[in-house]
């Protein structure tokens, strides 16, 4: 879902539905603004993406459910190494400093990043 003021002139940006990954997308001027959730077990299939960035300025917001060292991760898994790979790949930037995003009540208790800005 995004909110967007009244004053502000957008159309709605269709993206094809990847591999369980819900994403949405909106274009304002010639940027696009892309939220994407990736759902719990679920691997990133980052062909969308891919295709998206190539071919506009693009700022990708979402809950990708990655863990990596770039967005101050303490630990690393498949997701955050296959993202990563799309980010170095096309040249984005990842605009997040190492604030957590969540908080994992499971255990102990722990404040994670899960929530990633790529532009």
């Amino acid at each position: 879902m995004a909110f967007v003021s009244n004053s502000i002139t957008y159309t709605q940006v269709a993206i094809p539905f990847q591999n369980g990954m819900e994403t949405m997308g909106i274009k304002i001027d010639d940027v696009h603004i892309v939220n994407v959730y990736n759902p719990p077990n679920n691997d990133l299939d980052t062909t969308v993406l891919n295709q998206m960035v190539r071919q506009r300025k693009i700022i990708i917001c979402g809950d990708f459910k990655s863990h990596h060292g770039m967005w101050g991760s303490l630990s690393m898994d498949a997701i955050g190494r296959t993202l990563v790979s799309f980010i170095e790949s096309n040249e984005n930037v990842v605009l997040n400093t190492s604030t957590p995003t969540h908080f994992y009540a499971v255990g102990a208790g722990l404040w994670i990043i899960l929530d990633l800005s790529i532009v």
